[in-house]
């Protein structure tokens, strides 16, 4: 409880949430690769060649690179603020 009082009530809720978040994230990408693999038209070797394969595996592909994408950039912003609140409690 020290250390969260030194660097401030803000800080420690923004890099709390910022840690439940890229948590949250890292879990729900593999949800959603679980559920990229479980596609039943995906895994139907017939409908390889069909636009609408294509487009469904685009779709889960954005959607998981969006999620690692974000996940860093969650990650980087808790670096950054943890680095900051570290140096306010050493001044």
């Amino acid at each position: 409880m020290t250390y969260l009082s030194a660097i401030g009530g803000v800080f420690s809720i923004v890099i709390i949430g910022l840690f439940l978040i890229y948590n949250g994230a890292g879990v729900y990408s593999s949800i959603w690769l679980s559920q990229w693999t479980d596609d039943t038209y995906l895994k139907d070797s017939s409908n390889v060649n069909t636009t609408e394969y294509k487009n469904k595996n685009y779709m889960y592909l954005g959607v998981y690179a969006g999620l690692g994408v974000g996940q860093g950039m969650v990650y980087l912003c808790f670096c950054l603020l943890h680095i900051v609140s570290l140096f306010k409690t050493c001044v």
